[in-house]
């Protein structure tokens, strides 16, 4: 009978060593379809950041709450659980801004090899969603579609107008994904095409979607 204790205790023991982590999800919409799609990416983005680490998942959970969810995460590798936190718990943010001379004071941002861009006003409030779309013409790509608010068209038209033929360079935190050149229309959408891969699309457009309408908060499992 002790023995059987003994083993108990260090069962017990050993499972609560085990790294786990748990988020709460809250989103920006209570729209039970959206939100549907929002936890279904949000659990694409999890799987990815795994991926991408060569980390494996032990054991996952998901808690649907009247504002979102909570999914309490469950890894044998500590450290790469803590990057995976780190990086659901990082500040999202996403700009649009138009490429300019170097030595404008405007420019906020200068890169080797692209230049300087300055500021649009269209930011990751002024876009809705992000879809991951099909290329025909070349179906070994993928290409994506941002969609923006009304607002968001409004500034867009305005921006297009006042820079046609200049490039405009989209930022995710900070880091340029894409380089699309300004239309001079009135365009109230974007699509970047070329993509390397419809894949790469879909992790985009999740990855964006999350980002914007996703609030990840860490919390006790």
């Amino acid at each position: 009978m002790k023995k059987v204790s003994t083993l108990l205790a260090l069962a017990l023991a050993l499972s609560a060593c085990v790294p786990t982590s748990a988020f709460h999800l809250k989103f920006d919409t209570t729209e039970p379809t959206i939100q549907k799609e929002l936890l279904s990416a949000s659990l694409r983005v999890i799987s990815r950041h795994l991926q991408a680490m060569n980390a494996t998942l032990k054991d996952q959970n998901v808690e649907r709450s009247s504002d979102g969810a909570t999914i309490t995460i469950t890894m044998d590798n500590k450290v790469a659980l803590a990057k995976l936190g780190e990086r659901l718990l990082e500040p999202f943010s996403l700009a649009l801004m138009k490429q300019v001379e170097e030595n404008d004071p405007a420019a906020t941002i200068k890169l080797a090899g692209h230049g300087a861009f300055a500021e649009t006003g269209i930011d990751q409030t002024s876009l809705a969603w992000v879809y991951s779309m099909k290329d025909d013409q070349h179906p070994e790509k993928g290409k994506i579609q941002l969609v923006f608010t009304e607002q968001g068209q409004a500034t867009l038209k305005k921006v297009f107008k006042a820079t046609k033929g200049k490039m405009i360079g989209i930022f995710v935190r900070g880091i340029l994904v894409s380089k699309v050149v300004s239309p001079g229309d009135a365009k109230e959408k974007i699509i970047i095409d070329n993509i390397p891969s419809q894949d790469l699309a879909d992790a985009f457009a999740d990855s964006i979607n999350v980002g914007m309408h996703v609030t990840f908060t860490g919390v006790t499992p």
